[in-house]
């Protein structure tokens, strides 16, 4: 297995292969789909750059918190290859459904009918009711992505919900008993799996644009990348030298 230093080399690698795919785009681009899978592009380097700074000044749940985002930008961005202007068709629903949602329990809280809420209430109106909503799980099935989708619910355990075991994670085991910490202590597994999650997160992500987006120069570079990745993991063996 890899050590923490190669890991750490290996994601700086990734990081400059995904943000020389990014400025490789040409803009202004006026396809609806090529714009959402660039936005989903930008998002998840913008995310990956956060796990590496996090990791940096030893913030392992919140790292492992935002880690959790980029592959759920995989997760989207798998599907929005597939599905193209479907999908982008539900996200708008789900996200309309959602602001209709945010407004009525406003108002809900509410008392009187001020200028503001009479305002709110005709906007309200304006927007169509729908059914249906995106889930992680969901998004992977469709997606064909269920390994990504593992690491995901694996991450939402452990760091973004408070449950018994994130919270754990603030006690350590010392000689005199558990003893509290504000932030979690940083376990060297726990920090090489963070970044190798994130690299799989960033480097499907690219995969997935460069399909919406018809190829680009990097390809062969982010090919390359995601066979060392199996390497450094150690599901691949290195080819020894002839």
């Amino acid at each position: 297995m890899a050590t923490i230093e190669q890991w750490k080399g290996f994601a700086g690698r990734v990081h400059a292969a995904a943000t020389q795919m990014a400025t490789s785009i040409n803009v202004p681009i006026t396809d609806e789909t090529h714009i959402y899978g660039a936005a989903l592009l930008g998002r998840t380097i913008s995310n990956f750059q956060s796990v590496l700074s996090l990791l940096a000044v030893r913030q392992m749940i919140e790292a492992e918190l935002v880690m959790r985002a980029c592959l759920e930008n995989l997760l989207y961005a798998a599907l929005l290859a597939k599905e193209r202007a479907n999908f982008i068709r539900e996200m708008e629903q789900v996200d309309q459904r959602a602001r209709k949602a945010e407004g009525e329990f406003m108002i809900s809280r509410q008392i009187g009918d001020s200028a503001e809420n009479v305002e709110l209430r005709q906007f309200l109106k304006t927007i169509e009711r729908t059914s249906g909503e995106l889930t992680p799980k969901g998004v992977a099935s469709r997606g064909a992505l269920v390994d990504a989708y593992i690491m995901y619910a694996q991450a939402s355990r452990k760091a973004a919900h408070p449950t018994i075991t994130s919270l754990d994670r603030h006690f350590v085991e010392t000689a005199s008993g558990r003893t509290f910490m504000i932030v979690s202590p940083v376990d060297p597994e726990d920090e090489i799996e963070t970044i190798e999650f994130a690299c799989h997160g960033l480097l499907g992500t690219c995969y997935s644009v460069a399909e919406i987006l018809g190829g680009t120069m990097v390809a062969p570079v982010i090919r390359a990348l995601a066979d060392e990745i199996r390497t450094l993991n150690g599901t691949t063996k290195e080819t020894p030298p002839q």
